[in-house]
C-alpha cells in the first residue's frame, strides 16, 4: 500500500474520503427530521442505511473522477511513452529525478506501478455503487443496476475532458466490471444473509 501513497494523494482520494463521511453525516440527520415531519415514508433500516452510504459515495465519485491531478502523471497513466523521454534526455528530462522521489521506481516500474493502480482503482471505485443500488432501491433487477453503471462511468468519461482529465474507453470498461462486482456481491448478501425483500438483484 505504501507505494501507491503518492498517487493516492494526487488522484484526491483523500479529501474525497473525507467528503463522503461529511455528506453521509449530514444526510442521516436530515432523513431523521423528513420521518419525523412525516414528509417521506419510513423504509427498513437496511434501506435508509444505503441510501445514506450512496450520497456519500456519489460526493466522492464526483470529487474523485472530476478533480485534476497533475498533468504529469495524467500524461505518464495515458500515454506510457511519455516515460521514455522523461528518462533519456527527452522534454520531460527535468522530472525524471521527481519521479524517481516520487516512487523510487526506474521508468519501467513507474508505468507498471500507475498502469496498475488505474486498473485497480476503477474496478474498485464502482464497486460500492453496484453494490449499494440494489439496496437502496428495493426491486431493482440486476441488469438495471450494470446499466446505471455502464451510464454514469460512460457520463463520468464525456465530462472528465471539461475539467481537466481525459476520457478513456478503458475505464469505461474497468469501472462497468467494478458495478458488476458490486451487483454480484450484493446477489451473494442476499443469499447469505436471506434477505430478499432488501437485497434485490435477481433477474
Amino acid at each position: 500500500m505504501g507505494k501507491y501513497a503518492n498517487i493516492i494523494y494526487d488522484y484526491n482520494i483523500a479529501p474525497a474520503a473525507f467528503c463522503a463521511a461529511i455528506v453521509t453525516i449530514v444526510y442521516i440527520p436530515v432523513r431523521a427530521v423528513l420521518l419525523k415531519l412525516g414528509r417521506k415514508r419510513r423504509r427498513p433500516l437496511s434501506i435508509e442505511l444505503a441510501r445514506a452510504l450512496l450520497a456519500g459515495y456519489i460526493a466522492a465519485l464526483v470529487n474523485i473522477v472530476w478533480y485534476p491531478v497533475p498533468e504529469l502523471i495524467q500524461m505518464l497513466t495515458h500515454d506510457p511513452e511519455m516515460l521514455s523521454d522523461a528518462f533519456s534526455g527527452g522534454y520531460y528530462t527535468q522530472n525524471s529525478e521527481v519521479l524517481r522521489c516520487l516512487f523510487g521506481l526506474d521508468s519501467g516500474g513507474i508505468s507498471v506501478l500507475l498502469h496498475d493502480f488505474e486498473i485497480r482503482a476503477n474496478v474498485a471505485l464502482f464497486v460500492p455503487l453496484g453494490f449499494l443500488l440494489p439496496i437502496a432501491f428495493k426491486g431493482q433487477k440486476w441488469w438495471q443496476t450494470d446499466l446505471i453503471c455502464l451510464g454514469t462511468t460512460c457520463l463520468v468519461e464525456i465530462v472528465q475532458p471539461l475539467f481537466g482529465r481525459a476520457g478513456d474507453i478503458d475505464d469505461v470498461i474497468t469501472n462497468a466490471l467494478g458495478g458488476v462486482i458490486g451487483c454480484a456481491l450484493a446477489k451473494l448478501a442476499q443469499k447469505i444473509f436471506g434477505q430478499k425483500r432488501e437485497v434485490s438483484c435477481e433477474k
